[in-house]
């Protein structure tokens, strides 16, 4: 979509928002590596002022991007997050 209205000045990005203490918690108390709703939505900002085709809401998530899609990592962060997954559904949180 971003290539499809380029032209009509219509700027699209992706956006995630990183670790964020926000109600999607519930009642577990997020990890103290949590940013705060104001940082998620100032860094999200940013990226749109900047045009930024992908925009990650914190330095992790970042740092996770940058192997993604390589594939040597691929099972190892299947099984991480597959993990953290199953913990969080159980109450706990693993970071």
């Amino acid at each position: 979509m971003r290539y499809e209205y380029w032209d009509e000045h219509i700027k699209i990005s992706s956006a995630t928002p990183g670790t964020t203490a926000a109600a999607i918690f519930g009642d577990v108390k997020p990890p103290r590596s949590a940013q705060t709703p104001f940082q998620s939505v100032s860094r999200i900002l940013n990226g749109v002022v900047h045009n930024d085709r992908v925009i990650l809401g914190d330095d992790p998530d970042a740092d996770g991007a940058k192997d993604c899609f390589d594939p040597n990592v691929q099972e190892g962060k299947d099984q991480y997050f597959l993990n953290v997954a199953r913990q969080r559904r159980e109450g706990t949180i693993v970071f």
